[in-house]
């Protein structure tokens, strides 16, 4: 082995779990990955490398761990008469936002590995009520002629200062993660505030970059086998959001979500997803809606230890990893 692939082997060893997961003993176990947007073919679009997915695909074929459905892996965990059916080692792909380029590029990837996929999607953005705050503040801050802003931030100074792409996408993400600490209306009016400051209009609706699937493009992923769930009506970090915002966001995005489509997950998808950004208000909300659990983005494997615990609410806290990029490249050194 070159000491290039060496570097590459050990960078994956030390991961937090895959290296955990190939050892495994005991009982069936799931990896739930989560991604978000693929990149596109003429570099427009960032986001998982198309070829570094398939890569990662192939090896996990070629070492009999299991792709699965996420439903599947839940409802079997949590039944002990199904739950010898488990695979030892599965791994369970979803896909947080219902970009369009999930469609696009990520669906064909996942078919030619007959991979099963859950998509969350966010009704009040595909019906055109709004588009992702996130993705308001990446067009302000390309749109502007400004290489540095001043604002407050709840009677904090808020200075964004970049000289080229690079450092500008590093300030974008700095005063996103600041802003998911702060109430969601709050958020919103600094959003539009940024835009004022900035000199750069929203448009009322998301350009081409930002596009989500339609309805009917989802109908048509979801006659190729393709699932969906409710992922909230607006994308809003429901920790931070009035208990009524709360609970409309999660009881009207799971009707909509029913209404349009023929076969929806009974999964809910809680917006970031992390301890914090949810609690036993929103659980209770997720069970009135008619779900059977929900995801979360805490980095843990799904194993029996979940399904044998006194705590009921485990399915509505489902754990997951992001999926890491660098995996799909080096996975080969182990995947054999």
């Amino acid at each position: 082995m070159t000491g290039s692939a060496k570097s590459a082997a050990f960078d994956l060893l030390a991961h937090p779990w895959f290296g955990r997961f190939l050892s495994l003993g005991g009982g069936p176990r799931c990896v739930v990955l989560m991604l978000h947007r693929f990149q596109s073919a003429d570099h427009s679009v960032t986001g998982h490398d198309p070829a570094q997915l398939r890569t990662l695909l192939a090896g996990l074929r070629r070492s009999n761990i299991a792709l699965i459905d996420v439903a599947q892996a839940i409802t079997a965990m949590g039944d002990a008469t199904t739950r010898a059916s488990l695979p030892r080692r599965s791994v369970a792909f979803t896909v947080d936002d219902g970009y369009a380029d999930l469609v696009e590029v990520g669906e064909p990837v996942f078919a030619e590995f007959d991979c099963p996929v859950t998509g969350f999607v966010v009704p009040g953005v595909i019906d055109g009520h709004c588009w992702f705050w996130w993705d308001q503040i990446d067009w302000i801050m390309r749109q502007t002629t400004a290489s540095s802003l001043s604002m407050e931030l709840q009677g904090q100074p808020v200075s964004l200062q970049w000289s080229d792409a690079d450092s500008r996408h590093v300030e974008q993400n700095r005063l996103i993660e600041r802003l998911k600490e702060i109430d969601h209306d709050a958020l919103l009016a600094f959003v539009h505030e940024l835009a004022r400051v900035a000199e750069v209009p929203i448009p009322l609706a998301a350009p081409f970059r930002y596009r989500t699937l339609r309805w009917d493009e989802l109908r048509a992923a979801e006659a190729r086998g393709m699932r969906f769930g409710p992922h909230s009506m607006t994308h809003p970090i429901l920790n931070r959001c009035t208990a009524a915002q709360s609970a409309h966001e999660i009881g009207e995005s799971v009707r909509r979500v029913r209404e349009e489509l023929a076969h929806p997950q009974a999964i809910f998808c809680y917006p970031n997803g992390r301890p914090g950004d949810f609690g036993m208000r929103e659980m209770a909300s997720v069970r009135a809606a008619g779900m059977t659990s929900a995801l979360s983005t805490q980095p843990r494997v799904l194993c029996i230890r979940d399904a044998q615990t006194a705590d009921p609410d485990w399915r509505f806290a489902v754990p997951r990893f992001p999926y890491a990029e660098h995996l799909g490249t080096v996975a080969r050194f182990f995947l054999r």
